[in-house]
């Protein structure tokens, strides 16, 4: 028990650390935070209006801890911005459930990809011999 404890709290710890590097990255970029992530073609085409919108979304008027703040309050409602494109939010698109080719069958690429990493592991394990071939191809 006191090792899924210390897992979990590594665990806990390993994804605020990503965290922490997804919103701090962008900031570090040369020019500001809405040219790093939109680019600066988008930057020239993009009217003030959007731009003071995106600003006032991001928090990007107010100092850094309230980014962060505002940032992980936001994945915390499962809003992970959004795919121009596929024009559509990006939790939507990483469930399959807005790709083209997945209409109909929400989260058909989600469970497809965690079906084959399932098998490969499967054939990969040490107590599996009668498919060591097949192990070995799925491991390269």
């Amino acid at each position: 028990m006191k090792a899924i404890k210390n897992n979990l709290v590594t665990y806990g710890i390993a994804f605020l650390l990503i965290l922490a590097l997804n919103f701090i990255l962008p900031r570090m970029m040369p020019g500001n935070p809405l040219t790093a992530i939109y680019g600066g073609e988008a930057m020239i085409a993009m009217t003030p209006e959007l731009k003071a919108h995106l600003i006032e979304r991001f928090a990007l008027d107010k100092p850094l801890w309230e980014q962060f703040g505002a940032y992980f309050l936001a994945l915390l409602r499962g809003d992970l911005g959004f795919s121009y494109c596929y024009n559509a939010p990006a939790l939507k698109v990483i469930l399959g459930l807005q790709c083209p080719g997945a209409q109909g069958n929400p989260g058909a690429s989600a469970v497809d990809a965690a079906a084959g990493r399932l098998l490969a592991g499967a054939f990969n394990s040490p107590g599996y011999r009668a498919g060591d071939r097949v192990g070995l191809a799925a491991r390269y």
